[in-house]
């Protein structure tokens, strides 16, 4: 039987609610319950509970996420890096889905406003307690704005935010992978586009900038995974291999090449235009991103899947 959030044994613990994303909209095949199980039991080596909670505002209420840590350890501190954890398993799943900036992911349910409820708050307490503190301590915006995706994504976001959240090489690899789609991305239905102009290149010297960070954290994702890039290929297949990848495998958009060459090519790119600060008379193409892109994807979700793989998540 579930517990509800105002029981006597969850009063004096700390609840946080998620901002940015909300739960997936109802339909007739959506059961928040199987929902929520199935987030919990990915999330339950890291002692935090999930749940949801209805935001309501006038005549509207929407489901979030609130959640909370059953370890006294973990703090405000904790809630964060589960929540980035959290927002860079939807950008690797889908994309630079909402903005990323400084402020807090998180936003922490005062106690008296868990003593009162029972199944719902009013966005009105909550933007009433954020407009009492410090202008630019504020975050009324993030409570109210929210996506969502399909109940799968988010479920494989939490598997991610669950992993992440104990494993800080991958933390680090999201993070970059994250930051790089900050500043480059080609969405599904642009792919074809870029493939019919494999020579496009940055026009303005701000766009090729963009191009330079996206590449240089798509790599840095990539030595989060596997280090250094060995310079003996004997090794680099060792290490493609223990993340569960085929290092000779055809990767890329068009003119495939081999995955462990396109790691060299990428490594090639990055020095050459981003690691010493300064641009080459050669830009990078449009299509090069994409295919340098795509293979950091590759590498973070096949290293990830795998250690879900054994720690036995499926």
């Amino acid at each position: 039987m579930n517990r509800s959030l105002n029981s006597p044994k969850t009063n004096s613990q700390i609840w946080y609610l998620l901002l940015k994303f909300g739960i997936p909209d109802n339909d007739d095949d959506f059961s928040i319950k199987r929902h929520l199980t199935k987030i919990n039991k990915s999330c339950k080596l890291i002692n935090v509970e999930i749940k949801n909670i209805k935001v309501c505002w006038e005549k509207h209420c929407r489901e979030r996420y609130i959640f909370r840590f059953t370890c006294p350890k973990q703090d405000g501190s904790s809630a964060e890096k589960l929540a980035e954890g959290y927002l860079f398993g939807m950008s690797l799943l889908e994309g630079p889905m909402v903005k990323q900036d400084h402020g807090s992911l998180v936003f922490r349910v005062p106690k008296e406003i868990m003593l009162d409820f029972k199944s719902s708050i009013a966005l009105e307490d909550l933007v009433r307690l954020e407009e009492s503190r410090l202008y630019q301590g504020r975050i009324v915006d993030k409570l109210k704005t929210i996506g969502t995706t399909t109940p799968d994504i988010m479920e494989e976001a939490w598997k991610i935010a669950g992993l992440t959240f104990t494993d800080f090489s991958l933390f680090k690899a999201a993070r970059y992978f994250s930051r790089s789609t900050d500043f480059f991305y080609i969405s599904p239905g642009q792919i074809n586009d870029v493939i019919a102009t494999p020579a496009l290149s940055p026009t303005t010297g701000s766009d090729q900038s963009r191009y330079e960070d996206a590449l240089q954290n798509a790599f840095k994702a990539v030595e989060a995974v596997i280090g250094d890039l060995p310079k003996d290929d004997r090794r680099l297949f060792i290490k493609l291999k223990n993340i569960g990848l085929v290092p000779d495998e055809l990767v890329g958009y068009r003119d495939k090449k081999p995955l462990y060459q396109t790691l060299r090519d990428m490594n090639k790119s990055r020095d050459k235009r981003s690691a010493h600060g300064s641009t080459p008379e050669g830009k990078i193409t449009t299509f090069e991103m994409m295919n340098y892109q795509m293979c950091a994807d590759c590498i973070i979700k096949s290293a990830l899947y795998n250690r879900l793989k054994g720690k036995g998540n499926k």
